[in-house]
């Protein structure tokens, strides 16, 4: 079995650091940052990091990464929910229209799990701690890469440089350090640019936590695992967390100077009780954290093969070091866990062969991660115009009329509102457990159809106007 380095001990390192030592494999987890940093006590409040400054902002578990842990680690699932991670069974939440509600094959793998982030990554330090093989080293920084030159063919990682000077051997080094990787930097200085597509997302997040009080009837979520929606100025939603607890997240025009003023508590949740579909959640509920804030986002995709060629051998990516996406749609984590996995799986098919192995792994990026960053590329445009034209008081951009041969996500949930199995087709593809060849399916285009006519227009939700949100900010 090999000696494995993993860099970064965040939820990504430490899932792909137990798969692969659960696989007998010999392996070292590297995190810069205390263990008191990624894994506060239980009792402690959500407060920023330096490390990972979007842990304090709204996370949750898609479909993907529940199965993922459930399938791989089921005692760190078993200890998530312990820990009073919530579970989200989309089949059972399925919209009231949907007069059939029989059970279908697939429909246990339909399951969220709802969450603070600084909570998983606790309980994934505490299983991982315990996990033969496995050797947890938090407070130690890596200040680069080991490389042995081949006579011919790309170069190969021989391990980790620490502060300190000392050199960590490994036959595999996986690059789970997150959206502030070095690893491309440390690289470059060899004279290897690895392949990187970045799109500016142009947005800002502001989070506040809350916790909703003990006996509270709890209102509905109108966007199936949260509340609130896309409105003329913003974007908001409620996503329930661990333990009783939630997150609010408001995502707005970096450039907007009214709605930025949202950094201000009484200004969050003055925006935020103009929608209706959120302000009975804020009468359910009391602030337990100040509001944090987040912006200078892109969209980036990260390879180590080009042209059907590993520029590095021994080197994996997973997690934010691989792709990262706008997280209004919730995918990092998921992609995290099916990167990990996928990295485990491949690792144990081709022990012997780093090329494949890069290869393999780049077909996983070039058939899930891709198509999905590109998907999120688009939707931060459209989302950008729609803020932009709001912000200039021009007429909104209609969403663009739906195609002949090919579904849009926004599409195939609105027919699942009153539909089982497209319900459960859309749960799937935005649950990533489908990947985006379903949106060219021609048995679901038709049962769509029926439904949804081509050249319809999605509706906007009832909101706020600009206008109303100024006079709700100018009363503050």
């Amino acid at each position: 079995m090999s000696h494995i380095i993993v860099l970064g001990g965040s939820f990504a390192g430490l899932l792909s650091g137990m798969q692969l030592a659960r696989a007998g494999h010999d392996v070292i987890v590297l995190e810069r940052e205390s263990h008191a940093a990624i894994a506060p006590p239980a009792d402690a409040p959500a407060a920023p990091r330096a490390g990972a400054p979007h842990a304090v902002h709204g996370h949750a578990l898609l479909a993907r990464a529940a199965a993922e842990i459930r399938r791989t680690l089921p005692d760190a699932y078993a200890a998530l929910l312990a820990a009073g991670v919530g579970e989200l069974d989309l089949v059972h939440d399925m919209p009231g229209a949907i007069a059939d509600r029989a059970a279908r094959a697939g429909d246990d793998d339909l399951v969220m799990l709802t969450s603070r982030r600084h909570t998983l990554d606790r309980v994934m330090v505490e299983v991982a701690q315990a996990t033969p093989h496995l050797d947890l080293r938090a407070g130690v920084a890596a200040t680069g890469l080991g490389l042995a030159l081949e006579r011919s063919g790309p170069p190969r990682v021989t391990g980790v440089r620490i502060v300190g000077g000392e050199a960590l051997p490994a036959d595999v080094v996986i690059d789970a350090s997150g959206r502030r990787t070095q690893v491309p930097r440390w690289l470059a200085a060899e004279g290897i640019q690895l392949p990187l597509e970045a799109w500016d997302c142009g947005l800002v997040y502001f989070t506040r936590h809350y916790r909703v009080r003990a006996g509270a009837v709890r209102p509905p979520l109108n966007r199936v695992f949260s509340a609130g929606g896309l409105l003329p100025s913003l974007v908001m939603g409620w996503f329930p967390g661990d333990n009783g607890t939630a997150m609010l997240a408001q995502t707005v025009l970096a450039e907007d100077p009214l709605l930025k003023s949202v950094r201000r508590a009484e200004c969050f949740d003055a925006v935020a009780r103009t929608v209706p579909s959120v302000a009975p959640w804020l009468d359910s509920s009391d602030p337990i954290t100040g509001v944090f804030g987040m912006g200078a986002l892109q969209n980036t995709l990260r390879r180590i093969v080009q042209d059907g060629r590993a520029l590095v051998l021994g080197l994996h990516q997973v997690g934010d070091a691989a792709c990262t996406t706008n997280p209004t749609l919730g995918r990092g984590l998921s992609f995290a866990a099916a990167s990990a996995a996928r990295a485990a799986h491949v690792l144990a098919s081709e022990p012997d062969d780093p090329s494949a192995q890069a290869l393999l792994l780049d077909a996983g990026v070039g058939r899930e991660l891709e198509p999905r960053f590109r998907e999120n590329a688009r939707y931060d445009h459209a989302l950008v115009e729609l803020l932009r034209a709001d912000l200039a008081g021009q007429p909104l951009p209609d969403s663009p009329p739906f195609a002949d041969d090919v579904l849009r996500p926004d599409e195939l949930l609105r027919a699942g509102m009153a539909d089982p199995d497209l319900y459960r087709a859309s749960m799937r593809y935005t649950q990533l457990l489908s990947d985006a060849a379903v949106l060219s399916d021609a048995s679901l285009i038709e049962q769509v159809r029926r439904l949804v006519p081509p050249g319809t227009h999605l509706p906007r939700i009832a909101a706020p106007t600009r206008a109303d949100l100024a006079r709700t900010l100018a009363d503050v």
